[in-house]
């Protein structure tokens, strides 16, 4: 196992350590870690030259903030019915548990402006989620920006907070870039996800599933020559 690997597998365990819950774990789906995202961080946290012990304190605690934004979004997906009120409920606060452990990680070294940070960052989120949700964007880029927003902007303040702007607009573009692939696979596999039903508004207002593979290639392309002008 390499030195990355070693890192990122020493993150996630001290990640999963503090999650750790009897209660929530025997009536909860396990948390998914985003393997990408916390590749992306632990490739950044190396770059600063912080030792171990740094990359275990800042990944985990950027990965659980991300990890109690992801739970809170689950709740949206519960159906309003008796059978999944508990499970609505639990999922409330298993999110709130993780946001407390980000909170504690940091303020416990006294990081205040980092809080800040991703505090600032949190908000622009939610913001943007609920843009994604009422939709009517007015051009393919200004829905794209959107989306990289909410995909990246923990990551991206993150690295802003460290003055690595370039790593942040890497970042951005590359989780771009990965949140396009996907939305290529969900439509050439016949799934329409909310993204498509945005993106199809801005091309026929119908549901052309070769003209928006054709688009989507296009901005799959358009952003990795982005990328090659921040390559880092």
């Amino acid at each position: 196992m390499n030195s990355v690997n070693i890192h990122i597998q020493a993150v996630r365990n001290e990640v999963e350590k503090k999650i750790n819950h009897s209660y929530l774990a025997k009536n909860l789906e396990a948390p998914i870690i985003d393997e990408q995202k916390l590749l992306f961080l632990v490739d950044f946290l190396r770059f600063l030259n912080f030792d171990s012990s740094q990359i275990v304190h800042y990944g985990s605690a950027v990965t659980i903030i991300q990890l109690a934004l992801d739970t809170h979004e689950k709740v949206s997906y519960y159906e309003a019915s008796s059978s999944t009120r508990e499970k609505k409920q639990l999922t409330v606060l298993e999110g709130d548990l993780y946001s407390g452990l980000y909170y504690e990680a940091l303020s416990y070294s006294s990081e205040i402006n980092l809080i800040k940070i991703l505090s600032k960052a949190i908000r622009i989120m939610n913001e943007e989620k609920i843009n994604f949700q009422i939709g009517g964007f007015k051009s393919v880029d200004q829905l794209n920006t959107c989306i990289m927003k909410i995909e990246s902007v923990i990551l991206s303040q993150f690295c802003n907070y460290f003055n690595e702007i370039k790593w942040a607009n890497y970042y951005e573009l590359k989780i771009l870039e990965n949140r396009l692939q996907k939305e290529l696979v969900h439509l050439q596999s016949g799934k329409i996800t909310h993204y498509l039903h945005n993106l199809s508004k801005l091309t026929l207002n119908e549901i052309n599933s070769n003209l928006l593979q054709q688009v989507l290639e296009n901005e799959i392309t358009k952003t990795r020559k982005l990328l090659d002008d921040v390559a880092i």
